[in-house]
């Protein structure tokens, strides 16, 4: 019950009991780096926002993501470079 308490634990805790269910080649460095950037208590909540909507691949999600490149916060900007490369490695 103490991984459900915040936004970011449980997130984790979804992920970590999914992973190994999808057959995907690579999927566990991706995650790997994904949970190393969300256990940094440095990661701004907008960086973690932003790796909350990789998921959606819409036209907004893509402008947001671009956007963030030019972001003063490095953490927003790592995070959008690993969702591109995530994106990049599924197509």
């Amino acid at each position: 019950m103490r991984r459900l308490k915040t936004p970011k634990s449980t997130l984790l805790f979804a992920v970590e009991q999914g992973i190994g269910f999808v057959p995907v080649p690579g999927l566990n460095e991706g995650y790997s780096a994904l949970t190393s950037m969300l256990t940094d208590a440095e990661l701004s909540p907008r960086a973690a926002s932003l790796l909350m909507l990789s998921s959606d691949r819409s036209d907004e999600i893509r402008t947001l993501i671009e956007g963030s490149f030019q972001d003063d916060d490095w953490s927003v900007k790592a995070a959008a470079i690993q969702i591109t490369a995530a994106w990049k490695e599924q197509s």
